[in-house]
């Protein structure tokens, strides 16, 4: 009888955790701008892919008929989205991801802690996601379960020697999938999989060895060949290679820097924190959290040599936070009151504030449902879109604005939805929009300003030659508001 309370009692609390992890992932949703009840004006990335999304929705491919350069899994996620709602319907997907993300982080610090510890130390190692999760629907937000999973799979091989055929096939598939969404966020396997492999090989268990590659490459190829066959059967596998291969090289080069992008990540607190307590225990555990060290600065690496100081690349570090500090706590368990001042200071002083302001909008968001929330500019401008063409009409946006096609139910003429910074990182990208314009004449052509893109250059002397008429100017102080061109025909 003691027995079948214990396990009800555990029962009750791993429900309770569940329940907890899923509001955690309701509430970043809710505080984004996907959420359902009142979507907003989406950030310059993020409406990218939900361009994409919506463009695959109405029957034109990726990277051909519309251009980017991230990864074909990333465009799929978006196009279901955009099945169920244009703007919000990625949201459910976000949850999701949020769920596995907090979950398997959750089971991660299990490894050390207790069920509340481990729920503590999801919380803590947060706080880098809420405060860089406001680019929602990002490319590194849809890789954190991915890395989630495999490092729980990782790390109960390294400490419990545990593993089965199926983890290892889950551990290829997750690998495959993050080299489809993004390729400089697979450092967790790399590492892993050197060490593993290395270790086989000192040990001569050759056998094994064989047949854990070829389980990992069987799951990692089961996800790329499918995507692989999908694209070479739409015809566009070629220009997907070279748009996510070898554009992305030269996209790197026109960026910050490298000692510029190394500054700046080194100052996420959280991480570099969390990097120097496992310096820390590698003395205790050099198996272990040797190549979990190796795995956290390989990580910093890959993010670091893109040469962008985007907050949003910080997410994947998300995942490799929480090990660290579950044993950080674990460490304190010889010495309980200090380690419970900690834990309440923690919560008073960090968590509860975070989550807070977290949570103080969802109210008035709930209560005024569908409520536009988008800038007066961009209402203007998609009310002049809608009234002055109809569905089946393309137009142009001159710049990196991509939500005017998402909240004008508009498809964009030309390849190309945006051109900056695109454009400076191949001079033919440029003359190829231009080109595509006199050849399709869409009806709308809209000028983002802000630098983004003006009225200038080869746009300018296009839009004069071919007799567009400004009907809309934006008023702003500095003169360089948003334009909308009608065709004069």
């Amino acid at each position: 009888m003691t027995w079948l309370k214990d396990k009800s009692f555990r029962k009750d609390n791993d429900m309770l955790v569940i329940v907890i992890i899923g509001l955690m992932s309701l509430i970043i949703w809710a505080h984004g701008e996907t959420f359902f009840a009142c979507p907003g004006d989406t950030s310059v990335d993020t409406a990218v892919f939900q361009t994409m999304g919506y463009m695959m929705k109405r029957g034109y491919l990726p990277y051909v008929d519309s251009f980017d350069h991230k990864g074909p899994l990333l465009y799929f996620i978006h196009y279901l989205g955009s099945l169920i709602n244009t703007n919000s319907g990625v949201g459910l997907f976000q949850v999701i991801n949020y769920f596995f993300t907090f979950f398997f982080a959750y089971k991660i610090a299990r490894f050390k802690l207790s069920r509340p510890e481990s729920l503590l130390s999801v919380l803590i190692g947060c706080m880098i996601l809420l405060n860089n999760h406001k680019e929602v629907a990002d490319v590194e937000e849809f890789s954190m379960g991915f890395i989630c999973v495999s490092l729980y799979i990782f790390l109960d091989y390294l400490i419990n020697n545990k593993t089965t055929n199926k983890k290892i096939f889950i551990t290829g598939l997750c690998c495959g999938a993050v080299f489809l969404i993004k390729m400089n966020q697979v450092s967790c396997w790399i590492v892993f999989c050197i060490f593993i492999f290395a270790e086989h090989i000192k040990n001569k268990r050759f056998k094994e060895l064989r047949k854990i590659v070829a389980i990992f490459i069987s799951g990692f190829a089961s996800i790329v060949l499918i995507f692989s066959v999908w694209l070479l059967w739409k015809g566009c596998l070629s220009a997907a290679v070279y748009d996510y291969f070898f554009f992305n090289f030269k996209y790197i080069g026109t960026r910050s820097g490298l000692l510029t992008s190394i500054e700046y990540w080194l100052t996420y607190e959280f991480f570099m924190f969390a990097v120097v307590a496992m310096a820390f225990f590698v003395c205790k555990d050099k198996r272990v959290n040797g190549v979990y060290l190796s795995y956290m600065i390989a990580s910093f690496c890959f993010i670091a040599f893109m040469e962008d100081t985007s907050c949003h690349h910080g997410l994947i570090l998300i995942p490799a936070v929480i090990y660290p500090i579950a044993c950080i706590l674990d460490s304190l368990k010889e010495y309980s009151e200090i380690k419970r001042i900690i834990m309440i200071g923690i919560i008073a002083c960090m968590i509860i504030p975070a989550w807070f302001r977290e949570i103080k909008p969802i109210p008035y968001k709930l209560t005024h449902p569908n409520e536009n929330s988008l800038s007066n500019e961009l209402n203007e401008i998609c009310g002049i879109i809608r009234d002055n063409t109809d569905y089946y009409d393309k137009i142009s946006v001159y710049g990196n604005w991509d939500v005017v096609y998402i909240f004008s139910d508009r498809a964009h003429a030309t390849k190309y939805s945006f051109q900056n910074p695109i454009k400076s990182c191949d001079e033919k990208i440029l003359g190829e929009y231009i080109d595509g314009l006199r050849i399709e004449k869409p009806k709308i052509i809209v000028l983002q300003g802000d630098g983004w893109g003006d009225y200038d250059g080869d746009i300018k002397e296009f839009l004069e030659e071919e007799e567009y008429d400004l009907i809309y100017q934006a008023y702003r102080e500095d003169g360089n508001g948003p334009m909308v061109f009608k065709a004069n025909r």
